[in-house]
């Protein structure tokens, strides 16, 4: 058996285009830890992936999409990256990525060739938001690529987006992020015996209606501390709440 997975921004809503996908028959988690072993080594510093990943560790988010034997885990990377260099991908889905992508030779001819090139209003327009770190509501972006595009989303990009929501509930826009930060507290009372709505809500002094959500994901087995994307969700949160009363006081 394999697995697919993608990892990607929170920001990320299109997974034909954006993030990384893999395959692997290890556990998914056991997987991203060899990524992270891997990121201390010198041949992946030139990888797009491994540059992406050291960028932006603190906020990455790791999704598992399916379960399935080898062949169709290729089979459905290979839909999901079609060719080379699609999002943080180097290598086309099936296939396994090269380790180096360029020789150093090449690297030089490229950066010779681009000296003094002229970007387009596009690309500053581009490179301004990302500086400013400017972001647009889910809900602008797609109507965006719909206009651009006149296609619709897939519809295995709908249920990726399903299924990323499912496993990160916290996503949602209409989810209350101080609840769900609050998981290890919550699941320490749900564990000591607060396992129906009620109590837990006495327990944790939190109204029964922002519980609704993670007692149903508590009842099916879910530990928010052996969740790597809750832990990097509560590590994200924790910072932002910590700027916000640095800038308050």
């Amino acid at each position: 058996m394999a697995f697919v997975y993608w990892i990607h921004l929170p920001e990320h809503t299109d997974i034909l285009s954006q993030g990384y996908i893999g395959i692997t028959s290890k556990t998914v988690d056991e997987r991203y830890r060899g990524h992270l072993k891997a990121l201390k080594s010198k041949k992946s510093s030139h990888i797009i992936f491994y540059k992406a990943l050291k960028k932006h560790l603190s906020r990455v988010l790791v999704t598992t999409l399916l379960e399935a034997d080898l062949e169709y885990a290729k089979l459905i990377e290979n839909k999901l990256r079609p060719k080379i260099k699609i999002g943080w991908n180097t290598a086309e889905g099936g296939t396994s990525a090269p380790i180096n992508l360029f020789t150093d030779a090449t690297r030089t001819k490229i950066s010779e060739a681009l000296k003094g090139r002229v970007k387009t209003q596009a690309e500053i327009e581009n490179i301004r938001k990302a500086l400013v770190g400017k972001t647009r509501p889910v809900h602008v972006i797609e109507a965006m690529r719909k206009a651009k595009t006149g296609v619709p989303r897939s519809e295995l990009s709908k249920e990726s987006q399903k299924a990323t929501l499912k496993a990160c509930p916290w996503r949602n826009r209409m989810a209350k992020l101080d609840v769900w930060a609050a998981g290890e507290t919550i699941h320490r009372n749900f564990i000591l015996g607060a396992d129906t709505l009620k109590s837990l809500s006495t327990a944790c002094e939190i109204p029964q209606t922002s519980l609704v959500c993670i007692l149903k994901k508590l009842r099916a087995g879910w530990n928010p501390i052996e969740d790597i994307n809750w832990v990097d969700f509560k590590l994200d949160y924790d910072t932002k709440i910590k700027k916000v009363r640095n800038e308050v006081t």
